[in-house]
């Protein structure tokens, strides 16, 4: 027969097995037998982003939900993780690259040269959004004023910050606000209620904050001059 004609145009195709028919035709139009040649399309994520489970440095995954076939799935179909070492879902704060391998278990299926597998790459990425524990050790604080005067002279050394916790291990930077306002030298608080904050910040940026009432109390007895008995 004479030269036979090659069509190839772009077509899109779903993820999910496939039949490729291909069909041989001379240039007058002549059809010889046709074969069909089945395919498995795998739609791989590019990356995954999750988020630390509750209370840990790390998140679980299935990674192999993640892969879409879509449509008419063998059921012999296996999807396995390759990666070094172990074959965990738990996966660090950070990116790990994961490789995935597709296997196809029926002899009858013959793929493209034979080949049986396939490998599915992605970067899986956690994050942190959990903010650390924070809890002040008491709800309210006393300070008298200093004899004489109507004020207390505290500095942010006298008080105590409280203990923080974060699920990720990550260093907690722990401040401290004075009527939400950062509290870092010494300060005259006048007779009243004042509020002191506490924030803890996480290396991920989430945060945290407990509040103490700070009440300036006058514990002084007033004096007085007596007049002199010759008066």
């Amino acid at each position: 027969s004479s030269q036979g004609t090659l069509y190839n145009d772009n077509v899109f195709l779903q993820p999910g097995m496939q039949n490729i028919t291909f069909i041989p035709r001379d240039l007058v139009g002549n059809e010889g037998d046709h074969c069909i040649l089945p395919i498995i399309l795998v739609d791989c994520p590019e990356t995954i982003e999750l988020v630390t489970d509750r209370g840990a440095d790390f998140a679980y995954a299935d990674l192999a939900s993640q892969i879409r076939f879509e449509n008419n799935i063998p059921a012999d179909l296996v999807v396995a993780r390759i990666q070094e070492p172990g074959d965990s879902n738990d996966f660090p704060l950070g990116t790990t690259t994961v490789s995935l391998e597709i296997a196809f278990e029926d002899v009858t299926f013959k793929p493209i040269n034979n080949i049986s597998r396939l490998t599915c790459t992605f970067d899986v990425t956690v994050v942190d959004k959990e903010p650390p524990s924070l809890v002040c050790a008491q709800d309210e604080l006393v300070f008298f004023t200093i004899p004489d005067w109507d004020y207390a002279s505290l500095g942010p050394d006298q008080f105590s910050a409280p203990e923080s916790v974060d699920n990720s291990n990550q260093f907690v930077q722990v401040s401290l606000l004075l009527n939400d306002v950062p509290f870092t030298t010494t300060t005259n608080l006048r007779l009243g209620s004042h509020f002191i904050t506490f924030l803890a910040e996480d290396s991920s940026g989430n945060r945290a904050t407990c509040r103490q009432l700070v009440n300036i109390v006058d514990n002084e007895n007033p004096r007085i001059a007596c007049p002199s008995e010759e008066q």
